[in-house]
């Protein structure tokens, strides 16, 4: 595995061993735990052992792609108050894995799952805005950057915005030499960047974001 592969594969180690720092009783941390566990997983295999048979890469990036939508997905749909908005999160969530199951077993593309990660890029994009939108509207919004959640949503919103341009080009020019490079570097910085900012909210204690909540605004 060249270096750079390294970094993106243990990238989530940081924000994966802050998860343990504090305890994180909340499911929806759970998700985002999963999350980067699996990130380290697939990269590993990808980048190591599971490259070295055919079809490796077919697999890893469509298995990936729908594990990485279903927890990021089900920690939004979990902080997202508004109910209208749950509803449509589990209606676009049930088209969205159709069609990726039914892209995992018809395509024959051997690489990158373009469609299917744009859409999910799509996806994940709206919800975190309107989870956003959302908690502007509260009284307590002033605080919305000492907790948790906010952090996360950014990092989603960081990463998925700066990897969706390569993302949807990837499938057609993933031969490329000079397109893979370009590639991995942007890849890397934005998975890194969301790492260190998921880092971030697993170093804030949810209980101190919920005494700050509480302050009343004179």
């Amino acid at each position: 595995m060249p270096p750079l592969g390294y970094i993106i594969a243990l990238a989530p180690l940081l924000p994966f061993g802050l998860y343990f720092l504090h305890s994180r009783r909340n499911t929806g941390y759970f998700f985002i735990f999963l999350y980067c566990f699996l990130s380290i997983a697939f990269d590993l295999a990808l980048h190591g052992v599971l490259n070295r048979s055919v079809g490796s890469e077919f697999f890893s990036y469509r298995l990936f792609t729908i594990f990485e939508y279903s927890l990021v997905s089900l920690f939004l749909f979990k902080i997202i108050q508004n109910a209208t908005f749950r509803k449509f999160i589990t209606f676009a969530s049930l088209a969205f894995l159709s069609f990726s199951i039914f892209d995992l077993i018809s395509s024959r593309s051997k690489y990158f799952d373009s469609i299917a990660t744009g859409i999910s890029c799509i996806l994940i994009l709206v919800y975190s805005i309107f989870y956003l939108f959302e908690q502007i509207k509260s009284p307590n919004s002033l605080f919305l950057y000492s907790t948790p959640n906010f952090w996360i949503v950014v990092a989603f919103i960081v990463f998925f915005s700066g990897t969706f341009f390569i993302f949807i080009f990837s499938q057609n020019n993933y031969d490329n030499p000079e397109f893979k490079a370009t590639f991995s570097i942007i890849n890397s910085i934005f998975n890194i960047i969301k790492n260190l900012l998921i880092a971030i909210a697993f170093i804030i204690k949810p209980e101190k974001a919920a005494k700050k909540k509480t302050i009343p605004v004179l």
